[in-house]
């Protein structure tokens, strides 16, 4: 499973109902029982179709399926309602590397600093937002995120060798 499933850090909110059916949801997509996952997410969305997770998770169905399109109009759909700025923020950062499995450097960008608007802590968006700003030739800009990153993260391991090594292969093309 991809990125939407890894990154998955929603608060299931106040339908319990609805919240058995999103929970259920991600755990039969983790045991890659997709027709299941599908239709839990859908009975989701039928009790509560403002569900900002149910569309998540239809989100990373279609990510898993490879159909970065339909993936990019669930979270498109999850942005449109949710009004939790951490999850809107999560939301803008998953639709992001969507747009960049899309080779769409200009809206990863938007969509990573949409994120980081909403959560200047989300180091990682910083160390995506730097990768395609060195993609498209932004290297001043890069630097600047890479450096946040490791300001923001200097002890979270994995961040810290993304950015350290983004940072350290920019400044040799700089």
């Amino acid at each position: 499973l991809g990125p939407i499933y890894r990154f998955n850090h929603y608060d299931i909110g106040s339908n319990k109902v609805e919240s058995a059916d999103i929970r259920r949801g991600w755990r039969e997509l983790g045991k890659n029982h997709y027709d299941q996952a599908i239709n839990s997410f859908k009975l989701a969305l039928r009790k509560n179709p403002e569900s900002a997770e149910a569309y998540n998770g239809l989100a990373s169905f279609w990510e898993y399926k490879k159909d970065y399109d339909k993936a990019i109009k669930y979270l498109s759909k999850a942005i449109e309602i949710e009004h939790r700025v951490k999850y809107k923020a999560g939301y803008f950062y998953l639709r992001a590397l969507m747009w960049m499995e899309k080779s769409d450097f200009d809206r990863a960008i938007e969509d990573y600093t949409n994120a980081i608007q909403n959560d200047p802590t989300l180091f990682y968006a910083y160390v995506n937002r730097a990768h395609c700003d060195r993609k498209i030739g932004k290297l001043q800009a890069a630097l600047a995120d890479y450096d946040k990153a490791l300001e923001l993260a200097p002890k979270h391991t994995i961040a810290y060798e993304k950015a350290f090594g983004g940072r350290k292969d920019l400044l040799v093309e700089i």
